[in-house]
């Protein structure tokens, strides 16, 4: 049956890229927002700290040393310095291009 209320959050898989390296896969679970929610949230990533904006973003992570906190969050993000970038363009894709079923 289809739910006119989705879940809460939903999880993908980011590619994390790594000076010197192939980008590293890193599984992010994400907060859903409705539309409006994440027009108002788009507009506002402008105005706010790279971390800031990924902590509203992502709840958890999967598979990571150290479990998901804003301070572990703060150090992905400081030794990898695209790391912020991925996740923005990788969450507002999530939402442009979510898989159709038939």
């Amino acid at each position: 049956m289809f739910k006119l209320q989705p879940d809460p959050t939903f999880w993908s898989k980011v590619q994390i890229p790594v000076t010197g390296s192939e980008p590293q896969p890193l599984e992010v679970e994400w907060r859903h927002r409705t539309v409006d929610d994440l027009q108002a949230f788009a507009t506002a990533m402008r105005d706010r700290t790279p971390l800031d904006v990924c902590v509203d973003m992502i709840v958890s992570w999967r598979d990571v040393e150290v479990e998901f906190s804003r301070d572990a969050l703060e150090r992905l993000l400081q030794n990898y310095p695209l790391a912020a970038d991925t996740f923005a363009t990788s969450y507002l894709a999530a939402f442009r291009d979510a898989k159709r079923g038939n």
